[in-house]
């Protein structure tokens, strides 16, 4: 390892072991689903090391030394699959036991360590807010629809109306939770997922379509006080259903 890069801060360990997490959480899920799990910790670090791509040694000072991918493959089985329930971790002799057939459970469990660092409160809330949307449309971006839950809750009719340029619905949560402030009422709740190729001539159309609406002191911007399902009956409609909305100014 004497010429692979050395990591010894905590923050450059963290940052050099997500990329990596995601590759051996992608192959460890396929083992999975194809009833070839890993059956301990060391199995899975021997099994994935060379197909994780070039290593490194982790070295804090304080006793933590070893090379990055096995590393990872430690945190993401402790972290994530198994604080995530997807598998049992004994501590004793580090076997894994009891895993998942549920590959949205699996992929769930990942997450928690290579998107919240294991912290269950933010993949609780991410949770919530993905719990019961509807998906309308096709194509490869988004309009996304969500409210408040405190705002919900207190009967306030409000709702934000943005755009991103994937649609698949992960990457829009983690947009929603990037863009969602500490001035914010509540926590989001995503209402709908539009799916067009347009996605910035879409969300213009339903912003001057609703502008009226708009609400001009909120707590962010792109916000319209009215009730979210009344962008469904517009999207329900035949400008909708043709996709005459592209060419309408």
């Amino acid at each position: 390892m004497s010429d692979q890069p050395v990591y010894t801060s905590h923050k450059d360990i963290i940052r050099a072991m997500r990329p990596i997490q995601r590759k051996a959480a992608a192959l460890l899920i396929s083992d999975v689903l194809a009833n070839t799990p890993p059956s301990s910790v060391i199995e899975a670090q021997g099994r994935y090391r060379e197909q994780l791509g070039e290593g490194g040694l982790v070295d804090d000072g304080r006793g933590w030394r070893d090379d990055i991918r096995d590393t990872s493959v430690f945190c993401l089985l402790r972290n994530g699959f198994a604080k995530g329930k997807a598998v049992t971790l004994h501590k004793s002799d580090q076997t894994l036991t009891g895993w998942s057939a549920d590959e949205a459970s699996l992929r769930q469990a990942a997450a928690l360590e290579t998107e919240y660092g294991g912290n269950l409160r933010q993949l609780k809330i991410r949770m919530a807010m993905v719990r019961d949307f509807e998906t309308i449309g096709q194509g490869l971006e988004a309009v996304y629809v969500y409210t408040d839950s405190r705002l919900d809750q207190a009967g306030y009719a409000c709702c934000k109306i943005g755009r991103h340029d994937s649609s698949d619905v992960n990457s829009v949560a983690t947009r929603i939770l990037e863009q969602y402030g500490t001035g914010s009422a509540g926590l989001p709740v995503l209402r709908y997922l539009l799916k067009t190729d347009d996605a910035t001539a879409l969300e213009t159309k339903l912003h001057r379509l609703f502008s009226k609406h708009r609400l001009k002191d909120a707590f962010g911007t792109e916000w319209f006080g009215m009730n979210y399902r009344d962008i469904e009956m517009v999207t329900r409609d035949r400008w909708w259903q043709s996709n005459r909305w592209r060419s309408v100014p």
